[in-house]
Order: structure tokens, then C-alpha cells, then sequence
């Protein structure tokens, strides 16, 4: 009764199975007060996937300060949208939109990318900074993700551990085997991991110590 074709059947069984992984209830059906993809949003991911490819996308680096030094130690990659008609987007506007279809993928990477090619300018230029990226929960489920890394690392020729990757607490719970076998591998390759939002989640304590996390954003 939802569709009438396979992709409008696949992406609302898409949005019941990312509400059924945020209230971890096992199974959702598709209901149309969970679907945020209006006419007008759906239009909106039609043309991020246009501004990937044509660099509409831009990054904004805000710096992280030792307090104790007063000197940066680090930037984290904030993605804004440069949009030829509606100006700069902010990404509370479409990252949401992003993570329930497979844009984020190549959103992702292309954030990566474009923070692994700064740093190896900044680096050229005597500056050390360590950048940390953002992943989202749909990002664990990519098995490619490490060999995909370790390819964009190696183009580059930068240190492993220049690249911090940040999970929200709520990505983390949302599948924690799966998080768990995937920040592991990733950390084995020198790259650090941090975890924002920590204590929203409600997760134990004991889980967390289980992780090769470096750091928590409370």
C-alpha cells in the first residue's frame, strides 16, 4: 500500500527501517509521519548529489584549543553547502537527509578526502593539526570503509594519525556488534576515534571500555 513501484517501496521501507534503528524496536512499518522526505526535501537530495560532484561543497574548520597551552592541537571538518541559488546551507539542513538515503556515502568520503588533501597542505606548510571528520551511523555498515580509507591516506601520503573520525553515542548503540568490529578495525590502522554526545545515549559504561575510543565530547 506504499508504493507502486521499487523506489518509492524501497526508500519508504528505508525510512521504517532507520526509525526502527533509532528507537531499537526490532521492526517498523512505514509510516507516513516518520517520512521527512517531502517533494521539496526530496528535491533537495537530488541536487546534493549534483553539488558533490560539481564542488558546491565546502568545509569550515573549527580549531581545537589546548587550554592549558592556548595552542591548536587540532580542526574538525564542518561541511556547509554552497548553493548557486538558496546561498550557504547549513548542515543541520541536509546531513539528516543525507543519512537516510545513500548520499552519505559520498558525502562522507568526500568530506575525508577534502580534509586528508587540506592537511597535506597545511602540512607542506609547516603547520601539524590533527583533523577530525564526522560519521554517521549508516557509515559502519560500509564493509569497504577501512580499505577505502586506507586508499585515500596512502593517495595523499599523510600519517595515519592525522585523521580523527567521530561517532555520535547514538551510532554507536544503534548496532553496537557491528560498531564495535568496525571502530576496532579502523583504529588498528593508527586512526583515532573520538565520541560526541556521550551520556544522551544511555549506554553502559562497560561497553564503552570496550571501544579504542581516544576521546569523549560530553
Amino acid at each position: 500500500d506504499d508504493g507502486t513501484d521499487v523506489g518509492t517501496l524501497m526508500r519508504c521501507a528505508d525510512v521504517a527501517m532507520y526509525v526502527a534503528k533509532q528507537g531499537r524496536c526490532g521492526y517498523r512499518f512505514y509510516d507516513r509521519a516518520d517520512d521527512r522526505n517531502t517533494p521539496q526535501r526530496l528535491m533537495m537530495m537530488t541536487e546534493l548529489r549534483e553539488a558533490i560532484r560539481s564542488g558546491q561543497l565546502v568545509l569550515h574548520y573549527q580549531p581545537k584549543i589546548d587550554l592549558k597551552t592556548e595552542r591548536w592541537v587540532g580542526v574538525e571538518a564542518l561541511v556547509r553547502w554552497q548553493h548557486p541559488k538558496h546561498g550557504l546551507i547549513m548542515p543541520n539542513s541536509f546531513i539528516p537527509l543525507a543519512e537516510m538515503s545513500d548520499v552519505i556515502s559520498p558525502l562522507t568520503f568526500w568530506v575525508i578526502e577534502e580534509s586528508i588533501r587540506q592537511w597535506r597542505a597545511w602540512h607542506d606548510a609547516g603547520l601539524r593539526l590533527r583533523i577530525c571528520v564526522n560519521l554517521s551511523m549508516r557509515n559502519l555498515q560500509d564493509e569497504d570503509l577501512p580499505a577505502k580509507l586506507a586508499d585515500l591516506l596512502k593517495h595523499y601520503s599523510v600519517e595515519r594519525d592525522c585523521l580523527e573520525l567521530e561517532l555520535t553515542e547514538s551510532a554507536l548503540i544503534a548496532d553496537p556488534e557491528r560498531a564495535f568490529d568496525m571502530v576496532t578495525r579502523i583504529s588498528k590502522m593508527g586512526i583515532a576515534f573520538a565520541v560526541d554526545d556521550f551520556g544522551t545515549g544511555y549506554s553502559s559504561l562497560s561497553y564503552l571500555r570496550r571501544l579504542p575510543v581516544q576521546s569523549l565530547k560530553i
